[in-house]
C-alpha cells in the first residue's frame, strides 16, 4: 500500500505488514515430534520455535531457517551497532549507555553503584 508524503500508518496496517508471533517458543516433548511430525511442525506457524524436551539429553530447538536467519541478522546488527558506539564515543565510560549492567560486572556487586 503506497502512502502520500506525511500520511501516517494506522497500527492495524503495521500489524498486517509484520509477522507477529504470540510466543518466543513452545515446549513440546520430543516424542510428540516422533509420533506426530506434521502436526508438531505446523505449530511453528504460531511461535518462533519449538523447544523439544528430551529426558536423557539436552533440549533441542526446532525453528524455520528464515527465522534463524532473521535472528542472526538482528544479533549481527546489534553487535555492530554496540561496537560502533563503544569505538566512537570515547568521552563516556562504556557502561553508561547501558542502565542495567551485565551480571557479574563490578557495578552489580553489593555496595557498588553505577556512575
Amino acid at each position: 500500500m503506497r502512502r502520500a508524503a506525511g500520511q501516517e500508518c494506522a497500527s492495524a496496517d503495521i500489524r498486517s505488514a509484520v509477522d507477529v508471533m504470540t510466543a518466543a517458543y513452545e515446549d513440546v516433548p520430543f516424542s510428540e515430534l516422533l509420533h506426530h511430525p506434521a502436526a508438531t511442525t505446523r505449530r511453528i506457524d504460531a511461535v518462533r520455535a519449538l523447544r523439544l524436551r528430551r529426558r536423557d539429553a539436552g533440549d533441542l530447538a526446532l525453528m524455520r531457517v528464515e527465522q534463524m536467519e532473521r535472528d542472526a541478522t538482528v544479533v549481527d546488527f546489534s553487535s555492530r551497532l554496540l561496537t560502533g558506539l563503544v569505538r566512537t564515543d570515547t568521552s563516556r565510560p562504556c557502561g553508561r549507555p547501558c542502565p542495567r549492567p551485565c551480571p557479574g560486572s563490578p557495578s552489580c556487586r553489593p555496595g557498588t553503584s553505577t556512575p
